[in-house]
């Protein structure tokens, strides 16, 4: 896990933009932040195929944060390699305000996901375990709870709630 990662390109055609990405994995598109330069200074400390953490400085005011985006790998082994990571950075920001924003790819209840097969328990356990050891707040959607659904009509159709924030207490 570093900052080397952190790739720069295409979006600097948007004037007063500022991003990092990191790169790619097979079919995996890689993960990206992007933040307007004018409003706060974003500072990546970590940059890993699967999150970015970083500090952000929000301009006009003496309010900082920690933010990381996430995107959950689908294979069970690879969720509990990033729970240990995500972790490690949520360790070194204790006492501070955090967000952490993505797509998880896991659930925290059964009522996250309608229709289809039963969703890999185990790793609803393992999430759940995550958020609550880290004493992160789930921040539930006023609208819209679904965030994905496969588009299919019928008896075939699913929507699990994969995208969240989620919070500190501070």
């Amino acid at each position: 896990m570093s900052v080397e990662g952190c790739k720069k390109g295409w979006f600097q055609k948007w004037k007063g933009w500022e991003g990092c990405f990191s790169d790619s994995i097979g079919a995996s598109g890689g993960l990206g932040i992007m933040w307007k330069s004018s409003c706060c200074i974003l500072e990546p400390l970590v940059v890993d195929s699967n999150f970015i953490w970083c500090k952000v400085f929000v301009k006009h005011s003496d309010e900082s944060f920690f933010l990381c985006d996430v995107y959950g790998p689908s294979n069970l082994i690879k969720k509990r390699d990033l729970w240990s990571k995500l972790h490690l950075v949520l360790d070194s920001a204790v006492n501070s305000k955090i967000v952490v924003t993505g797509d998880f790819n896991a659930t925290l209840s059964d009522l996250d996901k309608w229709g289809g097969i039963q969703w890999q328990p185990r790793s609803q356990v393992d999430f759940t375990s995550f958020v609550s050891s880290t004493k992160l707040v789930d921040m539930e959607p006023s609208l819209g709870w679904f965030t994905w659904n496969n588009q299919r009509p019928g008896l075939s159709s699913m929507a699990v709630h994969l995208d969240r924030f989620i919070v500190s207490e501070i």
